[in-house]
Protein backbone atom coordinates (compact mmCIF):
# COMPACT_ATOMS: atom_id res chain seq x y z
CA UNK A 1 0.00 0.00 0.00
CA UNK A 2 1.33 3.47 -0.58
CA UNK A 3 0.38 6.72 1.39
CA UNK A 4 -2.52 7.74 -1.04
CA UNK A 5 -4.24 4.18 -0.60
CA UNK A 6 -3.35 4.27 3.52
CA UNK A 7 -5.02 7.75 3.08
CA UNK A 8 -8.51 6.79 1.60
CA UNK A 9 -8.96 3.41 4.17
CA UNK A 10 -7.94 6.04 6.79
CA UNK A 11 -11.21 7.91 6.10
CA UNK A 12 -13.39 5.73 6.47
CA UNK A 13 -12.76 5.45 10.13
CA UNK A 14 -14.40 9.03 9.97
CA UNK A 15 -18.03 8.58 11.42
CA UNK A 16 -19.33 10.63 8.24
CA UNK A 17 -18.21 7.77 5.92
CA UNK A 18 -18.19 4.56 8.52
CA UNK A 19 -18.51 1.63 6.94
CA UNK A 20 -17.74 -0.87 9.65
CA UNK A 21 -20.20 -3.01 10.60
CA UNK A 22 -19.22 -5.25 13.13
CA UNK A 23 -16.98 -5.26 16.45
CA UNK A 24 -15.24 -7.48 18.71
CA UNK A 25 -12.98 -7.39 20.99
CA UNK A 26 -11.30 -9.59 23.91
CA UNK A 27 -9.76 -8.09 27.66
CA UNK A 28 -6.93 -9.83 28.59
CA UNK A 29 -4.85 -9.67 31.83
CA UNK A 30 -1.26 -10.34 32.68
CA UNK A 31 -1.72 -13.81 33.38
CA UNK A 32 -3.26 -14.31 30.05
CA UNK A 33 -6.38 -14.84 31.02
CA UNK A 34 -9.52 -14.09 29.13
CA UNK A 35 -11.28 -11.20 31.17
CA UNK A 36 -13.90 -10.93 29.05
CA UNK A 37 -15.38 -11.07 25.11
CA UNK A 38 -18.00 -8.86 23.72
CA UNK A 39 -19.84 -8.76 19.95
CA UNK A 40 -21.55 -5.67 19.23
CA UNK A 41 -23.10 -4.43 15.41
CA UNK A 42 -20.89 -1.18 14.60
CA UNK A 43 -23.29 1.46 14.39
CA UNK A 44 -25.23 -0.02 17.34
CA UNK A 45 -22.59 1.72 20.16
CA UNK A 46 -23.68 5.04 21.46
CA UNK A 47 -22.35 8.01 19.67
CA UNK A 48 -19.29 8.53 22.31
CA UNK A 49 -18.29 5.15 22.09
CA UNK A 50 -17.97 4.86 18.37
CA UNK A 51 -16.39 7.94 18.25
CA UNK A 52 -13.39 6.79 20.42
CA UNK A 53 -13.30 3.45 18.80
CA UNK A 54 -12.78 4.99 15.54
CA UNK A 55 -9.86 7.23 17.17
CA UNK A 56 -7.69 3.59 17.87
CA UNK A 57 -8.54 2.48 14.43
CA UNK A 58 -7.12 5.49 12.48
CA UNK A 59 -4.06 5.31 15.08
CA UNK A 60 -3.55 1.74 13.53
CA UNK A 61 -3.05 3.37 9.99
CA UNK A 62 -0.93 6.27 11.43
CA UNK A 63 2.73 6.83 10.39
CA UNK A 64 5.66 6.70 8.25
CA UNK A 65 5.42 3.91 5.48
CA UNK A 66 8.67 1.60 5.49
CA UNK A 67 8.93 2.53 9.45
CA UNK A 68 5.94 1.56 11.56
CA UNK A 69 3.67 1.57 8.91
CA UNK A 70 4.56 -2.28 6.46
CA UNK A 71 3.60 -3.32 3.93
CA UNK A 72 4.58 -7.37 4.68
CA UNK A 73 3.79 -10.22 2.04
CA UNK A 74 3.03 -14.27 2.95
CA UNK A 75 5.51 -16.28 2.46
CA UNK A 76 4.06 -19.36 -0.33
CA UNK A 77 3.86 -21.74 2.58
CA UNK A 78 1.38 -19.78 4.20
CA UNK A 79 -1.08 -19.37 1.11
CA UNK A 80 -1.45 -22.81 0.98
CA UNK A 81 -3.24 -25.93 2.93
CA UNK A 82 -4.00 -24.70 6.95
CA UNK A 83 -1.09 -21.40 6.44
CA UNK A 84 -1.89 -18.06 8.21
CA UNK A 85 -3.08 -16.19 5.02
CA UNK A 86 -6.25 -19.08 4.94
CA UNK A 87 -7.24 -18.43 8.39
CA UNK A 88 -7.40 -14.64 8.02
CA UNK A 89 -9.08 -14.96 4.97
CA UNK A 90 -11.78 -17.10 7.05
CA UNK A 91 -11.93 -14.94 9.55
CA UNK A 92 -12.46 -12.02 7.31
CA UNK A 93 -15.08 -13.63 5.29
CA UNK A 94 -17.12 -14.79 8.49
CA UNK A 95 -17.06 -11.41 9.02
CA UNK A 96 -16.85 -11.75 12.60
CA UNK A 97 -20.00 -13.62 13.24
CA UNK A 98 -18.30 -17.36 13.98
CA UNK A 99 -17.59 -17.36 17.73
CA UNK A 100 -15.42 -20.75 17.10
CA UNK A 101 -13.32 -19.14 14.53
CA UNK A 102 -12.98 -15.62 16.83
CA UNK A 103 -12.15 -17.96 19.96
CA UNK A 104 -9.41 -19.99 17.87
CA UNK A 105 -7.79 -16.32 16.68
CA UNK A 106 -8.28 -14.50 20.21
CA UNK A 107 -6.17 -18.02 21.30
CA UNK A 108 -3.75 -18.02 18.85
CA UNK A 109 -2.70 -14.33 20.01
CA UNK A 110 -2.75 -14.81 23.44
CA UNK A 111 -0.53 -17.90 22.83
CA UNK A 112 2.30 -16.18 20.84
CA UNK A 113 2.02 -12.39 22.08
CA UNK A 114 3.65 -11.55 24.51
CA UNK A 115 2.55 -8.16 27.26
CA UNK A 116 3.30 -7.84 30.54
CA UNK A 117 0.30 -6.17 31.66
CA UNK A 118 -3.42 -6.25 30.27
CA UNK A 119 -4.71 -5.58 27.01
CA UNK A 120 -7.49 -5.71 24.61
CA UNK A 121 -7.87 -7.32 21.24
CA UNK A 122 -10.00 -5.41 18.94
CA UNK A 123 -11.09 -6.73 15.85
CA UNK A 124 -13.51 -4.59 13.57
CA UNK A 125 -14.62 -5.88 10.40
CA UNK A 126 -15.54 -3.23 7.13
CA UNK A 127 -17.24 -2.97 3.65
CA UNK A 128 -16.06 -0.27 1.79
CA UNK A 129 -18.16 -0.04 -1.63
CA UNK A 130 -15.19 2.06 -3.52
CA UNK A 131 -16.65 4.27 -5.58
CA UNK A 132 -16.04 4.42 -9.47
CA UNK A 133 -14.17 7.01 -10.74
CA UNK A 134 -13.93 9.02 -14.29
CA UNK A 135 -11.43 9.59 -16.70
CA UNK A 136 -10.41 12.91 -14.89
CA UNK A 137 -10.32 11.39 -10.99
CA UNK A 138 -13.46 12.42 -9.99
CA UNK A 139 -15.24 9.98 -7.97
CA UNK A 140 -18.87 8.74 -8.48
CA UNK A 141 -20.40 8.21 -4.98
CA UNK A 142 -23.85 6.56 -6.91
CA UNK A 143 -21.73 4.02 -8.64
CA UNK A 144 -19.02 1.65 -7.68
CA UNK A 145 -16.04 -1.09 -9.19
CA UNK A 146 -15.52 -3.20 -6.19
CA UNK A 147 -16.40 -4.09 -2.44
CA UNK A 148 -13.16 -4.24 -0.23
CA UNK A 149 -13.94 -6.30 2.41
CA UNK A 150 -11.45 -6.40 5.27
CA UNK A 151 -10.84 -6.73 9.06
CA UNK A 152 -8.62 -4.88 11.11
CA UNK A 153 -7.35 -5.76 14.43
CA UNK A 154 -5.42 -3.19 17.23
CA UNK A 155 -3.79 -4.11 20.57
CA UNK A 156 -4.17 -1.78 23.13
CA UNK A 157 -2.82 -1.82 26.49
CA UNK A 158 -5.13 -1.51 29.22
CA UNK A 159 -3.53 0.55 32.26
CA UNK A 160 -5.21 1.77 35.24
CA UNK A 161 -5.40 5.78 35.80
CA UNK A 162 -3.43 7.67 38.19
CA UNK A 163 -4.37 8.69 41.04
CA UNK A 164 -5.80 12.04 41.80
CA UNK A 165 -8.40 14.93 42.69
CA UNK A 166 -11.58 15.39 40.17
CA UNK A 167 -14.30 17.84 40.25
CA UNK A 168 -17.92 16.22 40.79
CA UNK A 169 -20.03 17.64 39.01
CA UNK A 170 -23.76 16.31 41.00
CA UNK A 171 -22.04 16.98 43.97
CA UNK A 172 -20.49 20.55 42.92
CA UNK A 173 -17.15 19.35 45.02
CA UNK A 174 -13.31 18.39 44.50
CA UNK A 175 -13.05 14.84 45.89
CA UNK A 176 -10.72 11.66 44.88
CA UNK A 177 -10.93 10.51 41.80
CA UNK A 178 -11.61 6.59 41.03
CA UNK A 179 -8.90 4.94 39.22
CA UNK A 180 -10.04 3.30 35.95
CA UNK A 181 -8.69 0.86 33.67
CA UNK A 182 -8.15 2.81 30.73
CA UNK A 183 -8.02 1.43 27.01
CA UNK A 184 -4.75 3.30 25.59
CA UNK A 185 -4.29 3.96 21.98
CA UNK A 186 -2.43 0.77 20.09
CA UNK A 187 0.89 -0.74 19.89
CA UNK A 188 0.49 -3.15 17.40
CA UNK A 189 -2.21 -4.08 15.16
CA UNK A 190 -2.53 -5.18 11.26
CA UNK A 191 -4.84 -4.12 8.04
CA UNK A 192 -6.06 -7.91 5.89
CA UNK A 193 -6.07 -7.85 3.36
CA UNK A 194 -4.12 -4.75 1.74
CA UNK A 195 -5.42 -2.26 -0.84
CA UNK A 196 -3.99 -1.76 -3.79
CA UNK A 197 -4.78 -0.26 -6.90
CA UNK A 198 -8.39 0.19 -5.56
CA UNK A 199 -8.60 -3.66 -5.27
CA UNK A 200 -7.98 -6.24 -2.70
CA UNK A 201 -4.59 -7.97 -2.37
CA UNK A 202 -4.80 -11.08 -0.24
CA UNK A 203 -1.41 -11.83 -0.43
CA UNK A 204 -0.14 -8.73 1.46
CA UNK A 205 -1.22 -6.93 5.01
CA UNK A 206 -0.36 -3.73 6.70
CA UNK A 207 1.12 -4.16 9.71
CA UNK A 208 1.73 -1.03 12.50
CA UNK A 209 3.82 -0.81 14.88
CA UNK A 210 3.97 2.44 17.65
CA UNK A 211 7.93 2.28 17.60
CA UNK A 212 9.19 1.53 14.36
CA UNK A 213 12.76 0.18 16.03
CA UNK A 214 10.48 -2.44 18.22
CA UNK A 215 8.51 -4.71 15.63
CA UNK A 216 6.81 -8.03 17.23
CA UNK A 217 8.28 -10.94 16.09
CA UNK A 218 5.55 -12.77 18.17
CA UNK A 219 2.72 -11.23 16.04
CA UNK A 220 4.29 -10.67 12.36
CA UNK A 221 6.16 -13.85 11.93
CA UNK A 222 4.36 -16.74 14.71
CA UNK A 223 1.27 -15.31 14.31
CA UNK A 224 0.68 -13.29 10.76
CA UNK A 225 3.23 -15.94 9.47
CA UNK A 226 5.04 -13.48 7.54
CA UNK A 227 8.95 -12.33 7.09
CA UNK A 228 9.87 -9.37 9.53
CA UNK A 229 11.46 -6.17 7.84
CA UNK A 230 14.49 -5.33 9.53
CA UNK A 231 13.42 -2.07 12.20
CA UNK A 232 13.86 1.12 10.79
CA UNK A 233 16.72 2.49 13.28
CA UNK A 234 18.93 -1.11 12.70
CA UNK A 235 18.92 -0.65 9.45
CA UNK A 236 20.02 2.48 9.36
CA UNK A 237 22.94 1.19 11.78
CA UNK A 238 23.72 -1.42 9.01
CA UNK A 239 24.15 0.71 6.12
CA UNK A 240 26.35 2.79 7.82
CA UNK A 241 28.47 -0.15 9.14
CA UNK A 242 28.37 -1.29 5.00
CA UNK A 243 29.55 2.05 4.18
CA UNK A 244 32.56 2.17 6.74
CA UNK A 245 33.61 -1.18 6.43
CA UNK A 246 33.19 -1.48 2.60
CA UNK A 247 35.21 1.98 1.89
CA UNK A 248 37.72 1.51 4.62
CA UNK A 249 40.20 4.36 3.82
CA UNK A 250 38.79 5.20 1.13
CA UNK A 251 35.33 6.48 3.58
CA UNK A 252 36.21 9.91 3.06
CA UNK A 253 34.24 12.90 3.17
CA UNK A 254 33.56 13.79 -0.18
CA UNK A 255 32.19 10.12 -0.58
CA UNK A 256 30.13 9.93 2.14
CA UNK A 257 28.21 13.42 1.60
CA UNK A 258 28.10 12.39 -2.40
CA UNK A 259 25.85 9.14 -0.85
CA UNK A 260 23.78 11.47 1.15
CA UNK A 261 22.64 13.80 -1.54
CA UNK A 262 22.60 11.47 -4.43
CA UNK A 263 20.30 9.13 -1.81
CA UNK A 264 17.94 12.30 -0.88
CA UNK A 265 17.43 12.98 -4.62
CA UNK A 266 16.59 9.37 -5.17
CA UNK A 267 14.12 9.92 -2.38
CA UNK A 268 12.46 13.21 -3.71
CA UNK A 269 12.07 11.83 -7.27
CA UNK A 270 9.98 8.75 -5.97
CA UNK A 271 7.61 11.08 -3.69
CA UNK A 272 5.78 11.45 -6.67
CA UNK A 273 4.60 7.70 -6.74
CA UNK A 274 3.66 7.95 -3.42
CA UNK A 275 5.48 5.01 -2.20
CA UNK A 276 8.20 4.58 -0.14
CA UNK A 277 11.98 4.31 -2.06
CA UNK A 278 13.53 0.44 -0.96
CA UNK A 279 16.57 -0.60 -1.76
CA UNK A 280 18.14 -4.00 -2.72
CA UNK A 281 21.41 -4.93 -2.50
CA UNK A 282 22.47 -4.05 -6.01
CA UNK A 283 20.22 -0.98 -5.87
CA UNK A 284 22.68 0.15 -3.45
CA UNK A 285 25.27 -1.08 -4.83
CA UNK A 286 24.90 1.35 -7.95
CA UNK A 287 24.08 4.13 -5.28
CA UNK A 288 27.70 3.71 -4.06
CA UNK A 289 29.36 3.70 -7.45
CA UNK A 290 27.41 6.75 -8.74
CA UNK A 291 28.33 8.63 -5.50
CA UNK A 292 32.43 8.20 -5.92
CA UNK A 293 33.27 4.87 -4.15
CA UNK A 294 36.87 3.26 -5.56
CA UNK A 295 35.99 0.00 -7.63
CA UNK A 296 38.62 -1.99 -5.40
CA UNK A 297 36.59 -1.29 -2.75
CA UNK A 298 32.92 -2.80 -4.01
CA UNK A 299 34.60 -5.97 -4.26
CA UNK A 300 33.94 -6.44 -0.55
CA UNK A 301 30.55 -4.26 -0.85
CA UNK A 302 28.10 -8.06 -1.51
CA UNK A 303 29.30 -9.88 1.45
CA UNK A 304 29.38 -6.75 3.96
CA UNK A 305 25.76 -6.61 2.38
CA UNK A 306 24.67 -10.26 3.19
CA UNK A 307 26.68 -10.24 6.95
CA UNK A 308 24.72 -6.77 7.66
CA UNK A 309 21.13 -6.93 6.08
CA UNK A 310 20.91 -10.06 4.55
CA UNK A 311 21.15 -11.31 0.35
CA UNK A 312 17.57 -11.01 -0.05
CA UNK A 313 16.52 -8.09 2.22
CA UNK A 314 16.15 -4.42 1.04
CA UNK A 315 16.48 -1.03 2.97
CA UNK A 316 13.53 2.01 3.30
CA UNK A 317 16.05 4.80 1.96
CA UNK A 318 14.19 6.74 4.42
CA UNK A 319 14.96 4.87 7.67
CA UNK A 320 18.84 5.01 6.17
CA UNK A 321 18.91 8.68 5.16
CA UNK A 322 17.00 12.23 6.82
CA UNK A 323 15.98 14.02 4.20
CA UNK A 324 15.77 16.98 7.03
CA UNK A 325 19.52 17.72 8.06
CA UNK A 326 23.17 16.93 7.32
CA UNK A 327 25.62 16.63 10.21
CA UNK A 328 28.89 16.86 10.75
CA UNK A 329 30.65 15.46 13.90
CA UNK A 330 34.39 16.11 15.29
CA UNK A 331 34.58 15.04 19.07
CA UNK A 332 34.89 19.28 19.71
CA UNK A 333 32.18 20.35 17.59
CA UNK A 334 28.86 19.21 15.51
CA UNK A 335 27.82 21.34 12.55
CA UNK A 336 24.54 21.04 11.06
CA UNK A 337 24.42 22.18 7.77
CA UNK A 338 20.50 22.59 5.67
CA UNK A 339 20.57 18.84 3.44
CA UNK A 340 20.25 21.16 0.19
CA UNK A 341 23.31 23.29 0.93
CA UNK A 342 25.20 19.47 1.82
CA UNK A 343 27.96 20.71 -1.12
CA UNK A 344 29.01 23.74 0.13
CA UNK A 345 31.16 22.06 3.05
CA UNK A 346 34.21 21.22 1.77
CA UNK A 347 36.98 19.32 3.55
CA UNK A 348 40.50 21.05 2.83
CA UNK A 349 44.44 20.93 3.44
CA UNK A 350 45.76 24.38 5.12
CA UNK A 351 49.23 24.59 6.40
CA UNK A 352 49.28 21.14 6.18
CA UNK A 353 46.18 20.54 8.83
CA UNK A 354 42.76 18.50 7.79
CA UNK A 355 39.96 21.67 7.48
CA UNK A 356 36.41 21.64 7.33
CA UNK A 357 35.61 24.71 5.11
CA UNK A 358 32.13 26.23 5.13
CA UNK A 359 31.59 29.72 2.79
CA UNK A 360 29.80 32.33 5.15
CA UNK A 361 27.53 35.05 3.86
CA UNK A 362 26.33 38.34 5.37
CA UNK A 363 24.11 36.51 7.95
CA UNK A 364 26.28 35.45 10.37
CA UNK A 365 25.78 35.50 13.81
CA UNK A 366 28.21 35.25 16.72
CA UNK A 367 26.30 34.79 20.20
CA UNK A 368 23.02 36.38 18.99
CA UNK A 369 24.98 39.05 17.21
CA UNK A 370 25.44 39.91 13.67
CA UNK A 371 28.75 40.00 12.27
CA UNK A 372 30.22 41.33 8.77
CA UNK A 373 31.76 39.94 6.10
CA UNK A 374 34.69 41.23 4.24
CA UNK A 375 35.38 40.85 0.72
CA UNK A 376 39.00 40.30 1.40
CA UNK A 377 38.23 36.97 3.54
CA UNK A 378 36.95 35.31 0.27
CA UNK A 379 39.68 36.10 -1.73
CA UNK A 380 42.36 35.03 0.79
CA UNK A 381 40.97 31.30 0.57
CA UNK A 382 41.06 31.16 -3.11
CA UNK A 383 44.80 32.44 -3.04
CA UNK A 384 45.91 29.99 -0.32
CA UNK A 385 44.67 27.34 -2.97
CA UNK A 386 46.59 28.79 -5.74
CA UNK A 387 49.06 29.42 -4.07
CA UNK A 388 49.25 25.43 -3.32
CA UNK A 389 49.36 24.83 -6.78
CA UNK A 390 51.80 28.10 -7.70
CA UNK A 391 48.91 29.52 -9.72
CA UNK A 392 49.03 32.69 -10.99
CA UNK A 393 45.89 34.24 -9.82
CA UNK A 394 45.15 37.63 -10.80
CA UNK A 395 41.99 40.15 -9.94
CA UNK A 396 40.81 42.86 -11.60
CA UNK A 397 38.29 45.71 -12.12
CA UNK A 398 36.20 47.61 -10.12
CA UNK A 399 34.94 46.85 -6.67
CA UNK A 400 31.15 47.89 -7.38
CA UNK A 401 28.31 47.80 -5.30
CA UNK A 402 26.02 48.24 -8.07
CA UNK A 403 24.67 44.16 -7.77
CA UNK A 404 21.35 44.10 -5.66
CA UNK A 405 20.27 41.01 -3.97
CA UNK A 406 20.78 38.31 -2.08
CA UNK A 407 23.99 38.51 -0.96
CA UNK A 408 24.72 34.74 0.09
CA UNK A 409 23.63 33.72 -3.55
CA UNK A 410 25.97 36.18 -5.04
CA UNK A 411 28.67 35.09 -2.75
CA UNK A 412 28.29 31.69 -4.53
CA UNK A 413 28.36 32.77 -7.90
CA UNK A 414 31.40 34.78 -7.35
CA UNK A 415 32.84 31.69 -5.12
CA UNK A 416 32.38 28.61 -7.02
CA UNK A 417 33.25 29.98 -10.70
CA UNK A 418 36.97 31.27 -9.51
CA UNK A 419 36.66 28.19 -7.36
CA UNK A 420 36.17 25.97 -9.75
CA UNK A 421 38.41 27.58 -12.35
CA UNK A 422 41.65 27.24 -9.47
CA UNK A 423 40.43 23.42 -9.48
CA UNK A 424 40.78 22.34 -13.08
CA UNK A 425 43.78 24.51 -13.69
CA UNK A 426 46.83 22.49 -13.75
CA UNK A 427 49.88 23.45 -11.31
CA UNK A 428 52.17 26.55 -12.25
CA UNK A 429 48.34 28.13 -14.71
CA UNK A 430 46.60 31.31 -14.72
CA UNK A 431 42.81 32.34 -13.53
CA UNK A 432 41.75 35.93 -13.98
CA UNK A 433 38.82 37.25 -11.93
CA UNK A 434 37.22 40.37 -12.97
CA UNK A 435 34.49 42.13 -11.70
CA UNK A 436 33.46 45.72 -13.60
CA UNK A 437 30.16 47.69 -14.69
CA UNK A 438 29.64 47.92 -18.42
CA UNK A 439 26.75 49.60 -20.80
CA UNK A 440 25.52 45.96 -21.07
CA UNK A 441 25.79 45.94 -17.26
CA UNK A 442 27.71 44.14 -14.31
CA UNK A 443 29.94 41.38 -15.78
CA UNK A 444 31.72 38.93 -13.52
CA UNK A 445 33.82 36.57 -15.61
CA UNK A 446 36.86 34.13 -14.59
CA UNK A 447 39.19 32.89 -17.37
CA UNK A 448 41.64 30.03 -16.88
CA UNK A 449 44.09 28.09 -18.78
CA UNK A 450 43.23 24.67 -17.36
CA UNK A 451 41.75 21.62 -18.87
CA UNK A 452 39.02 22.97 -21.00
CA UNK A 453 35.52 21.69 -21.86
CA UNK A 454 34.48 20.19 -24.75
CA UNK A 455 31.25 21.77 -26.34
CA UNK A 456 28.97 18.81 -25.91
CA UNK A 457 30.08 19.15 -22.53
CA UNK A 458 29.48 22.52 -22.15
CA UNK A 459 25.48 22.41 -22.10
CA UNK A 460 25.69 20.19 -19.28
CA UNK A 461 28.65 21.69 -16.69
CA UNK A 462 25.38 23.27 -15.32
CA UNK A 463 23.59 20.14 -14.34
CA UNK A 464 23.77 18.52 -10.71
CA UNK A 465 26.75 16.18 -9.99
CA UNK A 466 27.44 15.88 -13.71
CA UNK A 467 31.59 16.06 -13.77
CA UNK A 468 33.44 16.28 -17.24
CA UNK A 469 36.09 14.79 -16.02
CA UNK A 470 35.41 12.25 -13.56
CA UNK A 471 38.37 10.98 -12.10
CA UNK A 472 39.97 14.18 -12.21
CA UNK A 473 37.40 15.85 -10.12
CA UNK A 474 37.29 13.25 -7.49
CA UNK A 475 41.13 14.17 -6.82
CA UNK A 476 40.17 17.86 -6.37
CA UNK A 477 37.41 16.78 -4.20
CA UNK A 478 34.54 18.56 -6.27
CA UNK A 479 31.13 17.37 -5.79
CA UNK A 480 30.02 18.32 -9.46
CA UNK A 481 27.72 20.81 -7.38
CA UNK A 482 29.26 24.21 -7.76
CA UNK A 483 28.50 25.45 -10.85
CA UNK A 484 24.39 23.51 -10.36
CA UNK A 485 24.67 26.41 -7.20
CA UNK A 486 25.54 28.67 -9.79
CA UNK A 487 22.99 28.37 -12.01
CA UNK A 488 20.45 28.97 -9.47
CA UNK A 489 21.90 31.72 -7.73
CA UNK A 490 22.12 33.31 -11.55
CA UNK A 491 18.44 32.29 -12.43
CA UNK A 492 17.26 34.34 -8.81
CA UNK A 493 19.60 37.46 -9.87
CA UNK A 494 18.33 37.27 -13.74
CA UNK A 495 21.85 37.02 -14.49
CA UNK A 496 22.77 35.59 -17.50
CA UNK A 497 25.46 32.99 -17.71
CA UNK A 498 27.81 32.79 -21.29
CA UNK A 499 30.59 29.89 -21.31
CA UNK A 500 33.46 30.12 -23.79
CA UNK A 501 36.05 27.08 -23.60
CA UNK A 502 38.62 24.63 -25.79
CA UNK A 503 39.76 21.83 -24.80
CA UNK A 504 43.42 22.14 -23.54
CA UNK A 505 43.19 25.85 -23.49
CA UNK A 506 40.95 26.89 -20.68
CA UNK A 507 37.69 28.03 -19.91
CA UNK A 508 36.23 31.90 -19.53
CA UNK A 509 32.59 31.93 -17.78
CA UNK A 510 30.98 35.30 -17.39
CA UNK A 511 27.98 36.13 -15.69
CA UNK A 512 26.26 39.73 -16.78
CA UNK A 513 24.00 40.93 -14.20
CA UNK A 514 21.35 43.95 -15.34
CA UNK A 515 21.78 47.02 -13.41
CA UNK A 516 19.23 49.07 -11.83
CA UNK A 517 17.35 51.44 -12.96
Amino acid sequence: MNKKEVTEIKKLFTKERCCLNRLCGCYVDADKNKVVQFKEAFLSLPEEEIYKYLDIFRKSLSGTLGKNLLNMEFPLEQEMGDGTQKSLLALRDSELKDDVMLDAFYDRMIETYYHPENYLILLVHGSYDIPMKTSDGMEMDDASDYIYNFVLCCLCPVTLSKAGLCYNAETNSIEDRIRDWMVDLPEQGFLFPAFQDRNTDIHRLLYYSKNANELCPDITEQLLGCVQPIPAGQQKESFQAIIEDTLGEECVYDVVRNIHENLNEMIEEQKENGEPLELDKMQVRKLLERSGAPEENLEQFEKQYDEEIGAQMTVMANNISDTRKFEVKTPQMTVKVSPEQAGLVETRMIDGVPCLVIPLTDEVEVNGIHVHLRDEEVLKNLEHQAEKKKINLIFTGEDTRNIRGVYRLLYEIFYNLADNAVKYTGECGRVHVDLRETPVGIVWSVEDNGIGIAKEDQERIFERFYRVDKSHSRGTGGTGLGLSIVKHAALVHQAKIRVESEVGKGTKITVVFQKEN
